[in-house]
């Protein structure tokens, strides 16, 4: 937006710029505008489809109670992470592998 003078190919193309280069101010706020009503759009929908109770229930019998199948699965996979390396033939391969000590006392 700011910065040296240059000029658009040909010079009158693009007449949201002016002269120095900067955008016409007009065109941000639309800008601004459309990503706020798309964000509102987008809440919108979110909170319809919260609505819906089947909808809330779908894939799920009885949402309290734990399957603790479900929940080990994750918590292993939580402990693993994914190495590359190089064999001896020269081969890039990705290797799951258990996670450093540091790495688990960062989280």
């Amino acid at each position: 937006m700011s910065g040296s003078d240059y000029q658009t190919n040909p010079p009158t193309h693009n007449s949201k710029f002016q002269e120095r280069g900067w955008v016409d101010i007009v065109t941000v706020v639309l800008i601004w505008a459309y990503s706020i009503g798309v964000t509102i759009i987008i809440a919108i929908v979110y909170y319809l489809l919260n609505r819906i109770t089947w909808l809330d229930q779908l894939g799920r019998k009885d949402r309290h109670r734990k399957n603790p199948h479900i929940e080990n699965m994750i918590a292993a996979l939580s402990k693993l992470s994914l190495e590359h390396g190089t064999d001896k033939h020269g081969v890039q391969r990705y290797v799951l592998a258990a996670r450093a000590a540091e790495e688990e006392e960062d989280e």
